[in-house]
Parts: structure tokens; C-alpha cells; sequence
């Protein structure tokens, strides 16, 4: 996989930097030259939709987690534990890749489950597209705070569930725009819209 995903950089930067591509090329492949090999194209056997997924709500989790404690003023070395909520079918991608939390944003404990469970009043939710996750920093939060954040939260949600609502109810946009792209829209529209309902029960939880 690696020298597959190599030699085709090397084809597309060949253009631009022809002289260390072709020597680097060479030494990889059994063709003369660079110049005649063909051009990369789309291979269905590399497309892994689920895992690409399963990284960029990995992504997410960590940039909302490293905003939170931004925000309740943690410390960088002090570790936090956290309860990762997911599909069932997404548990063990999770568990796998539960190490990248610790890293990246300060988790030293991660329990990864399918059950959401009972969310403790003063615990940190944070609610990501198809996963969430559970920080218990009762004591290092000010729970006003947190009921400011979610409501902020509320707001980009609602804003974005407004953008999407008139979009799809503009019949310009519904008769010039391809099919896929409608669906793509209605899709984000449901996932803004099962957010903003798992906000707004943290949010009253707190009140």
C-alpha cells in the first residue's frame, strides 16, 4: 500500500519536479522511466469509506476535546478520562484507535461503548457527527460554563439546520442540483438535527 500510494505521488509531481521523481521512481519500479508510466487512476480496491469515517470523526473528537479543556482551563499535562458513545458496528475501529486520544488530547482512559447510558449532571458531553463522548470533569468545571458552551453549540447547530431548511427549500436549487448533492444536504440536515436534540437534553440536564 505504502509504495503503491508513493509511486503515484510521484507520477502526479512528476511535472513539477521531474529530475527527483524520475530517479526516485526508478529505484522502485522495473519501468525504464517515469515519463512512460500511466497515469494514477481511482483504484476501488483503496476506497475505504467506513475507515475515513471512523478518522475524521477520530479528528473531531480531539479538536472538541482539546477545545474543552481550552475553554475549563485544564492543564496540558493533567490526563483526562472519557467515555466514547459510538455505533455498535464502530466499537472495536474505536477501541483500535483510542490511543490517538492519549496523544492528542490528553486521554489516558477511554472506554468505548455502544450503550450511551445515564450522562452524570456535571460531566462534559460532546456531541460529533454519529459518535459523542463523556469527560467526567465534575470538578474541574464550572457548570455555568459548560450550560454557555452548549448553548453556543445550540446556536451554530441551529444556524446550520436554518442554512440547510432554506436551501432545500429553494426550488432553484432543488431543480438545477444533482440528485446526490439534494441527498447530501437532506443528509446533513437529519445528523444536525439528531445533534441539536442531544444538545438541547444536555443543556436542560444542567438547568
Amino acid at each position: 500500500m505504502l509504495i503503491h500510494v508513493l509511486k503515484a505521488s510521484l507520477k502526479l509531481l512528476h511535472p513539477f519536479m521531474p529530475f527527483i521523481t524520475e530517479e526516485i521512481y526508478t529505484k522502485l519500479s522495473d519501468e525504464p522511466t517515469i515519463m512512460l508510466a500511466d497515469w494514477p487512476k481511482q483504484d476501488e480496491r483503496f476506497h475505504f469509506e467506513t475507515d475515513c469515517l471512523h478518522m475524521m470523526q477520530l479528528m473531531e473528537l480531539v479538536r472538541s476535546i482539546r477545545n474543552i479543556r481550552a475553554e475549563m482551563k485544564v492543564p496540558p499535562a493533567q490526563k483526562i478520562s472519557a467515555r466514547l458513545i459510538v455505533p455498535k458496528d464502530a466499537e472495536k475501529a474505536f477501541e483500535e484507535m483510542s490511543g490517538y486520544l492519549g496523544k492528542l488530547a490528553g486521554v489516558d482512559q477511554v472506554a468505548v461503548t455502544s450503550e450511551a447510558g445515564e450522562i452524570p449532571k456535571n460531566d462534559v458531553h460532546i456531541v460529533c457527527e454519529g459518535v459523542e463522548a463523556v469527560i467526567p470533569l465534575s470538578s474541574l468545571i464550572d457548570p455555568e460554563k459548560e450550560k454557555a458552551r452548549l448553548q453556543k453549540e445550540i446556536e451554530r447547530v441551529s444556524s446550520d439546520i436554518a442554512r440547510a431548511n432554506a436551501k432545500l427549500g429553494n426550488e432553484g436549487f432543488l431543480a438545477k442540483a444533482p440528485q446526490n448533492v439534494v441527498d447530501e444536504e437532506k443528509a446533513k440536515l437529519a445528523l444536525a438535527e439528531d445533534m441539536l436534540g442531544k444538545l438541547s437534553e444536555r443543556l436542560d440536564s444542567l438547568c
